[in-house]
């Protein structure tokens, strides 16, 4: 009889640790169940998702901000029986914290990969112990090989997206983040995994997770050949280090169809660029979103809000290259110290540490608490950080960023109004349009469609607005307004999911500012 092996994740319904060492599980002959614990399931939720698997052991990868999560899901398990071992950033750069729990019977430290089928076929006589991991030396084989639940296929399915990874690790040393070595995949591999998502769901976008794939413009031109060769094109969405982006760079990612570019700026200062060991100046952050204008490219931005030595003169820099260059989507955070990193360190010797740190309460969250907005949305938990001032200024860019765009969004719903009509979309910008819309009156407006649930979800935001029950409404929409661009992709993926999901054969327009800018 097979064992069985219940996979179980936190923050996203989808895990790429989770998928790579459960395609191992299948390899060694075990039964796997991928699982999502949601921070808001009950202790009676939880337990019903493991009886549900019936599994002999459970496995569960986390970050830190994840950790309590973990500590709930491994403590139920161990008393319905099983066992349990965690790996993850959290467990490698913080073993003992697990190791103190009697209900952890084994913490990895470091890549799974190379133990993961040793860890199986001893997993009877953990006790405790800390595994040391290891990468596998066939990165063609393991690394590339996914498993996928029902639900995430339905979902990719649904949403005609897919994520995919071009590396793991890191071969720079930011000192807020705590990189693992870099692994670049072999790009064969990566256009197979294309092709089959492309050819057997439809996939008309990749998202590529990893903000490695734009370190070698050599690399890039031969994905671009090898992609050309397989005869798909997919649009992409990437992320890129502004330091390294260049014209060249620009002109092969239109080639292969980029829409979307990520550039993880964190800051337009150059005092905290070098504190941040970002190796990039606030030259490269202009530079940037002009090549993205040149070349047609959506220039996404993100951003650090409370960090070590932040003072009003930083949060002004930034703030006037938000109004300058007018990134097109802006995501903004509350630094929280990251264990393992350089910073992390730095905040405990410099007196930034609350007192009464611990990891039981590290992040201050309280799921169950009405204004609760997601893991990563609460405010910083650190001493001697003028959050005021914080929060001034990530208020004061949001309100210039809608600023800018409100009228271009208002203008074209104003248009809809005159008929029935509905928002279709997904994600961040889908959710702001929302917003925004929320703070008006409409006298046609059915309700929206977020058109991947479970990706992106309402709670994060400030929305006041009917969601729209395909089938279940006797008003059936004239136009819906789509929150996807006017390009191959708002022609392509958008009309053809309303098509395909919902049988929608009506006029659709884009509501999407980008090129209003």
């Amino acid at each position: 009889m097979k064992k069985k092996l219940l996979f179980g994740f936190f923050s996203e319904t989808f895990s790429f640790p989770a998928s790579i060492l459960s395609s191992l599980a299948i390899e060694a002959n075990w039964e796997c169940d991928l699982v999502f614990f949601d921070i808001a399931d009950t202790e009676q939720e939880i337990a019903n998702k493991i009886e549900q698997s019936k599994p002999d052991l459970v496995a569960l990868t986390l970050r830190t901000f994840e950790r309590n999560q973990a500590v709930r899901v491994a403590q139920i398990a161990h008393t319905m029986g099983c066992k349990v071992i965690a790996g993850g950033s959290h467990p490698t750069v913080c073993p003992d914290d697990l190791g103190k729990k009697p209900f952890f019977d084994g913490v990895v430290i470091g890549d799974g990969v190379g133990v993961f089928q040793q860890i199986l076929s001893d997993y009877q006589n953990l006790s405790g112990q800390q595994i040391i991991g290891k990468p596998h030396q066939d990165l063609s084989k393991y690394y590339a090989n996914r498993l996928f639940t029902e639900k995430q296929i339905e979902e990719i399915r649904k949403s005609k997206m897919h994520y995919i990874l071009t590396s793991m690790g890191c071969p720079f040393e930011c000192t807020f983040c705590a990189s693992q070595p870099y692994k670049p995949f072999q790009l064969q591999d990566v256009i197979n995994e294309i092709i089959q998502f492309v050819n057997e769901y439809g996939v008309e976008r990749i998202v590529i997770f990893d903000d490695t794939f734009g370190l070698n413009l050599k690399r890039v031109k031969k994905f671009r050949k090898l992609l050309h060769e397989a005869n798909v094109s997919p649009i992409f969405s990437l992320q890129m280090r502004a330091s390294i982006f260049s014209e060249e760079f620009a002109k092969e990612f239109v080639a292969m169809g980029v829409t979307e570019l990520g550039f993880g700026l964190e800051t337009v200062s150059e005092k905290l660029l070098k504190f941040l060991n970002k190796k990039a100046t606030v030259e490269d952050a202009y530079k940037s979103i002009e090549i993205c204008r040149k070349y047609n490219l959506f220039p996404k931005i993100n951003l650090l809000f409370g960090l070590p030595t932040q003072d009003q003169e930083d949060y002004e820099n930034t703030l006037k290259f938000v109004k300058e260059m007018k990134p097109d989507a802006i995501f903004q955070h509350f630094y929280v110290p990251l264990p393992g990193s350089e910073l992390y360190r730095y905040c405990i010797d410099h007196g930034y540490m609350p007192d009464d740190l611990s990891f039981d309460n590290y992040f201050g969250i309280d799921p169950k608490q009405k204004e609760f907005k997601g893991l990563l949305s609460n405010s910083g938990m650190l001493k001697n950080i003028d959050y005021d001032m914080a929060s001034y200024y990530m208020n004061e860019i949001k309100r210039v960023t809608e600023d800018r765009l409100s009228p271009t969004i208002l203008a074209k719903a104003r248009i809809a109004d005159e008929k029935n009509w509905i928002l279709f979309g997904a994600g961040d910008y889908f959710h702001r349009v929302l917003e925004i819309l929320s703070r008006h009156q409409w006298k046609n407006f059915l309700g929206y469609v977020n058109s991947s649930p479970a990706v992106f979800k309402d709670r994060v935001y400030d929305i006041k607005l009917d969601v729209y029950e395909w089938g279940r409404r006797e008003t059936i929409p004239e136009i819906v307004l789509t929150t996807y661009h006017y390009d191959k992709n708002m022609k392509n993926t958008a009309s053809i999911i309303l098509s395909e999901r919902y049988d929608y054969h009506g006029e659709v327009r884009s509501i999407a500012t980008f090129g209003n800018n």
